[in-house]
């Protein structure tokens, strides 16, 4: 049995965020907050840095996350989906 079969696959989707998320606990403290009080699961937030915010999720809530990042927080806008973090980092020269 392959990894994905018993965990599922999982997407990386970056946002451009306006102020920036400069503390990676206060986005996911923020990121939490806005889930709950759409009483949704919140996505686990990868990395945050001057300009970007990066969360993993399952393909199936992908969407449900862009619509509820994108309309609540932080003029964050999402630029680009992906099924690696190293295409997401190749492409937007992020460090690890």
């Amino acid at each position: 049995m392959v990894v994905k079969e018993k965990r599922g696959r999982r997407r990386y989707v970056i946002f451009a965020c306006e102020p920036p998320y400069t503390d990676r606990d206060e986005a996911v403290t923020e990121i939490n907050r806005l889930f709950r009080s759409h009483s949704l699961k919140a996505p686990h937030v990868i990395d945050t840095g001057e300009w970007h915010l990066m969360v993993r999720c399952s393909p199936a809530d992908r969407d449900r996350v862009i619509a509820v990042i994108s309309e609540g927080s932080r003029d964050a806008r999402p630029l680009r989906t992906s099924g690696t973090l190293r295409c997401l980092r190749e492409r937007y020269k992020l460090k690890k």
